[in-house]
């Protein structure tokens, strides 16, 4: 069967949004989660000039996508492959415990530069096969002084319980301290 233009477009427009909708209720519940907790939750925006992982390459988004801020260090948003949560860890907090804790998280993670955001420390295609003494060398090494550790879900909620469940670690870890 043969899709037409019609068609095609109204899945794109349906598709963006429920995306959007979906994150106007995830700023929602968070805000209601988060605030009381010594966590600032800000408004959703268009977000612009970021990499969606396709074809196994970082490919920029010209185009907006919904996202906002959890100060401090944390941004949460969507992109056309699901929803994220991505924390800025300073690398001198950054603990083998804290990275196994955030790679046993549901959906799919990925450890980057901050300065040197294309060059990815950790990915999915790596496995946990890699060895992960390896991977913090690595970091430690690349001269980066925070990594973004990235998180991937297909729906609002898995990313809200994975979220809620690494804010405790992060914090014995000290990773939102300023």
């Amino acid at each position: 069967m043969r899709i037409t233009e019609d068609d095609f477009l109204l899945r794109v427009h349906e598709l963006w949004n429920s995306i959007w909708d979906g994150v106007f209720r995830l700023n929602s519940r968070l805000r209601r989660e988060l605030e009381g907790e010594g966590f600032r939750v800000g408004d959703v925006e268009p977000m612009f000039n970021g990499y969606v992982k396709l074809g196994g390459r970082w490919r920029m988004m010209k185009y907006p996508f919904p996202g906002f801020e959890v100060s401090p260090g944390m941004e949460v948003g969507a992109t056309l492959q699901g929803y994220y949560f991505v924390v800025a860890v300073p690398v001198e907090r950054l603990k083998r415990e804290l990275v196994e804790s955030f790679l046993s998280l549901p959906g799919e993670q990925f450890i980057y530069g901050a300065v040197n955001f294309l060059r990815d420390f950790y990915e999915p295609s790596a496995g946990l096969e890699e060895d992960l003494d390896s991977v913090l060398v690595k970091i430690r090494t690349s001269g980066e002084d925070v990594v973004q550790m990235e998180s991937d879900f297909k729906t609002p909620e898995e990313l809200e319980s994975s979220l809620l469940r690494f804010i405790p670690v992060c914090r014995k870890f000290g990773v939102f301290r300023t």
